[in-house]
């Protein structure tokens, strides 16, 4: 899926639920924009601050991808061959 922003300026952060069992990655000129990391101060994936047109992360658990699009940005959202694993030890 393509997405566009036709706008002069701002952004917006979008959230896409997905009923497939997939995995989703943001592309942005061809280039795999990387999901935002784990984070153990946290002890959760932090929120989208919407500083980069791309920035994302994926909740396998609940199916959604949560993006942020800014102005005259383009991507692309991709399925990926992956397989997304949380482990407690």
């Amino acid at each position: 899926m393509n997405y566009k922003l036709i706008a002069e300026t701002n952004g917006v952060r979008i959230q896409v639920r997905y009923e497939i069992k997939d995995a989703f990655a943001v592309m942005l000129g061809g280039e795999l924009v990387p999901e935002l990391e784990f984070s153990d101060t946290l002890k959760a994936v932090p929120a989208l601050s919407g500083s980069y047109c791309g920035e994302n992360r994926f909740n396998p658990v609940a199916q959604t991808l949560q993006f942020t699009i800014s102005a005259g940005c383009e991507l692309s959202v991709v399925p990926r061959s992956i397989i997304k694993a949380s482990i407690r030890m």
